[in-house]
């Protein structure tokens, strides 16, 4: 900590168990403290000789157990680089300067004590004055992403392969953008990206007008006999001038965007697969989307009843009336369930996983034993993630 080191009258070293009052130090038994005392500032500094470049200044630095907490600065020559104000008694914990770029030849590395008032004292080791990367520049970058935004590129005039890869490069650019450990390779290859993306955009065909209107339909109620959450939504355009994108709405949501290859006036088809609606009634609206405007559908409606498991059938083989027998549970038909719950006595015994297959049967079975004589009570659940169904109780009577 010495070695090189100048201190004035208000700085110098200390060693573990002074009266100072310093934590351990982290690197062998001695620091350097610095102290301002009734507006009297303590400094300590090294002059070293630099390489032109790019550097930062670290350190560990902790307060005094007693007293005020001491402020100062760090200083390259007089250019000041950070201010810092320790405040941990008990340890010592790690600072940095900001990066700063340094002219090759001597300079001087300060550091400076700025409190106006009372006894201050802060304890400093492992000081290291470290190169650093030097921030990148990302001044072209930023003014190609800005030109790119600001031409308003209408995605629905550009193939889907071009299309997405500029959208990729954009969002590369973005994130090199927002990231200041970013280096000046990552953002020059960022904007090299957008760049070639930008310049690989590749038109669709020519539209003649908007898209022909689209018809919605679906196959709820026919895919599997019950007006279940789960079904698919079609859209077909017939005839007419064709669109490169598809969107679905439910409920006046955005739920899907699909690309299209147009080929006008020949048919053009999507299909959007909904799942896990729950009962209710859902209002879908597509629109076909060129580059001269968009075209909407009329409203489809779908209405589910069946989202919830079919009702569950209990049964026992309890016949000989002893206290171990099998529990039984069947959905013979219907809405499946993905998890099996079991009720005795209104106390859950039994939980199963189950694959769901709507509609075919679902079985599930407990095995029960160790029952004294009396009366059990048995109920069970279906449940999915749209709701439960419960069965009917069952009741097995235990007589021996």
């Amino acid at each position: 900590m010495t070695y090189d080191w100048m201190f004035n009258g208000l700085s110098g070293v200390q060693k573990n168990g002074s009266v100072f009052g310093a934590p351990a130090a982290p690197e062998g038994t001695q620091t350097a403290l610095i102290t301002s005392k009734n507006g009297s500032q303590g400094e300590l500094s090294q002059t070293i000789r630099f390489a032109e470049g790019a550097y930062k200044v670290a350190f560990q630095a902790a307060r005094r157990d007693f007293g005020g907490q001491v402020a100062f600065d760090v200083y390259y020559d007089t250019t000041l680089l950070a201010s810092f104000s320790p405040s941990n008694k008990t340890a010592f914990a790690a600072f940095e300067t900001p990066i700063f770029t340094a002219a090759a030849g001597n300079h001087t590395i300060r550091f400076v004590t700025t409190n106006a008032s009372g006894d201050n004292t802060a304890f400093l080791d492992g000081i290291v004055v470290q190169q650093a990367m030097p921030p990148a520049d990302r001044t072209q970058l930023q003014v190609k992403y800005d030109a790119i935004a600001a031409e308003g590129l209408n995605e629905a005039a550009y193939t889907a392969g071009s299309w997405s890869a500029l959208q990729t490069a954009l969002n590369s650019a973005a994130a090199a953008l927002a990231d200041e450990a970013s280096t000046q390779k990552q953002v020059d290859a960022a904007l090299s990206a957008l760049t070639a993306a930008r310049a690989g955009l590749v038109a669709e065909p020519p539209a003649a007008a908007k898209p022909g209107v689209p018809v919605l339909s679906s196959d709820n109620g026919y895919d599997t006999g019950l007006l279940d959450g789960d079904y698919k939504i079609s859209m077909n355009l017939w005839y007419g001038e064709n669109a490169t994108i598809f969107k679905l709405y439910e409920n006046d949501m955005l739920i899907d965007t699909q690309r299209l290859a147009s080929a006008s006036p020949a048919a053009q088809t999507a299909f959007t697969s909904i799942s896990g609606r729950a009962d209710g009634t859902y209002l879908y609206r597509a629109e076909l989307i060129n580059a001269k405007g968009a075209t909407s559908s009329e409203v489809l409606t779908v209405t589910v009843k069946d989202a919830k498991p079919g009702k569950p059938v209990l049964s026992a083989n309890n016949w000989d009336g002893d206290g171990s027998y099998d529990v039984a549970m069947n959905l013979w038909w219907g809405t499946n369930g993905s998890a099996y719950r079991l009720f005795e006595n209104g106390v859950l015994i039994d939980t199963k996983p189950l694959t769901p297959g709507t509609p075919s049967a679902q079985a599930a079975t407990t095995a029960v034993s160790g029952r004294t004589p009396g009366t059990y009570e048995y109920r069970a659940e279906l449940a999915n993630a749209a709701g439960a169904t419960t069965s009917d109780t069952l009741i097995v009577q235990v007589t021996k």
